[in-house]
């Protein structure tokens, strides 16, 4: 399976995710692929930008978001209000749902989700305090929502398409870069709010 170091078969999982892009390849035996994913490093933190990373090996695919908080609830801080809480809780709500990426053909079902709110909410589990500012994947200034979609598929060779929702409800994002590698397919693309399907090629 294609799956990061700690992540458990629950549905829905919040917890600290420090891995960057390339330890979702962890496990698999893709060294091409890994180092063309580690060209490109961590995308910078962008403001009305979000990135996607799309993964597939076998019959798992595996779908991560890492987004700039603000994007997200409008501030990247922790929670300190009532409405910056309700804020928090409707984006947990909305991105801790099976039905934000749709993959083609429809024969994959989601295993579980893995989510990182911790830069927002003061609720969520942290990592020890003196962890090495190197390894994090946010600090206090530049904080991310990171989400990580797990799936198995019947099909996973054959995926055409994979369309999503995140456009529709979190408007402020107003490009989402998508990489994906499936199989021996490796590609990009950038969507909009005018473009929420990203074609595997």
């Amino acid at each position: 399976m294609i799956r990061l170091p700690g992540s458990t078969t629950t549905h829905v999982a919040e917890r600290p995710l420090r891995y960057g892009w390339v330890a979702l390849l962890i496990g698999a035996s893709l060294p091409c692929t890994q180092v063309a994913l580690a060209q490109h490093g961590k995308a910078p933190h962008q403001h009305g930008h979000a990135e996607l990373l799309i993964v597939a090996q076998s019959s798992q695919l595996q779908i991560q978001l890492r987004s700039p908080a603000a994007n997200i609830t409008g501030f990247e801080e922790i929670a300190q209000s009532p409405q910056q809480q309700r804020a928090v809780n409707r984006a947990k709500q909305i991105l801790l749902t099976k039905n934000l990426f749709k993959p083609e053909p429809s024969d994959c079902e989601s295993d579980s989700i893995d989510a990182d709110f911790s830069s927002l909410d003061s609720g969520a589990e942290h990592h020890a305090e003196h962890e090495d500012d190197h390894d994090q994947d946010h600090d206090e200034n530049h904080a991310d929502v990171i989400v990580t979609y797990n799936y198995t598929c019947k099909r996973v060779a054959e995926l055409e398409s994979i369309t999503t929702q995140l456009l529709t409800n979190f408007p402020s994002i107003t490009q989402l870069n998508a990489q994906w590698v499936i199989g021996s397919r490796q590609g990009a693309t950038t969507l909009d709010n005018s473009r929420d399907k990203i074609q595997i090629r």
